[in-house]
């Protein structure tokens, strides 16, 4: 059980448009952070219940 609250306390990246998971970041950041490219936004990193949150969702509508 303590390593599964560890996975889900470690942040990821999951990309706005079409459910698309993005990759994992293993290193320490803050939830939230927001990442741009080309001052575009690309991602946000959020905890790893909102991805599996994301995940749920998509093949419900899919």
């Amino acid at each position: 059980m303590l390593s599964e609250e560890k996975s889900i306390s470690r942040p990821i990246a999951v990309t706005i448009s079409g459910f698309i998971i993005g990759r994992l970041f293993t290193c320490s950041t803050i939830p939230l952070i927001i990442l741009f490219v080309f001052e575009r936004l690309i991602a946000v990193i959020v905890p790893t219940i909102v991805e599996i949150t994301v995940d749920i969702t998509a093949i419900r509508i899919v």
